[in-house]
């Protein structure tokens, strides 16, 4: 699944497939490859407008 598809699927998929998204995301965040590094920085630039008024997100 590339960043944006976990995105939507995160965002709006079904149960099932937001549970897969999730443990996609997982799986990047915890990724030490260089290629999965790049793509968990995608996901969460691409999850980043979603946050809200989120404190973990603030600048």
């Amino acid at each position: 699944m590339t960043p944006e598809l976990v995105v939507a699927a995160l965002l709006g998929g079904s149960s099932p497939l937001q549970r897969r998204a999730i443990g996609q995301a997982i799986t990047l965040l915890e990724s030490t490859r260089a290629d999965r590094r790049v793509q968990a920085d995608e996901l969460l630039t691409a999850l980043l407008p979603h946050t809200g008024k989120s404190p973990a997100f603030r600048n």
